[in-house]
């Protein structure tokens, strides 16, 4: 077949473009693969600092793809404030126990907890809402054990 080259040595780098296998690609290194539009994840806002940044690769890596949309942006850079400072708080805190640092580090756990489970990334948040299953179960026919029927 005329204009097939050699494939890359490491086959798994490239995206499979729709059905076409990798070994009918036309494949130049000095050509670019195609970008899709969306198709990355969103990179960390340069005003986190370097800890904040790692909290946000790592919350967002743990994510499906388009698991994080634009809206939500904000409240995870919030998130990641909260929890580098947490980290601060509970250093602090194993050095110098006192009241004011407890109380500082259980609130910044409360907006952590509240953070997380607002972008759903909590098992709380990924619950159904327990109105819709009492909704559910109210549709069920009801058995009552002791008539026979």
């Amino acid at each position: 077949m005329s204009g097939l080259t050699s494939t890359p040595s490491s086959l798994e780098a490239l995206p499979l473009l729709g059905d076409i296998p990798l070994e009918l690609w036309d494949w130049n290194p000095l050509m670019p693969l195609p970008r899709l539009p969306g198709s990355e994840r969103p990179p960390p806002p340069a005003e986190l600092s370097q800890r904040e940044a790692q909290i946000w690769r790592d919350i967002v890596d743990a994510r499906p793809l388009h698991y994080f949309g634009r809206e939500t942006w904000p409240m995870l850079a919030a998130l990641c404030t909260h929890a580098a400072q947490a980290e601060l708080l509970a250093a602090e805190l194993r050095r110098n126990s006192t009241q004011k640092n407890r109380d500082e580090h259980r609130k910044q756990t409360a907006m952590i907890a509240t953070l997380s489970t607002r972008l759903r990334l909590s098992k709380l948040g990924q619950r159904k809402h327990q109105s819709s299953e009492e909704r559910e179960a109210s549709g069920a026919p009801r058995r009552r054990l002791w008539q026979v029927t």
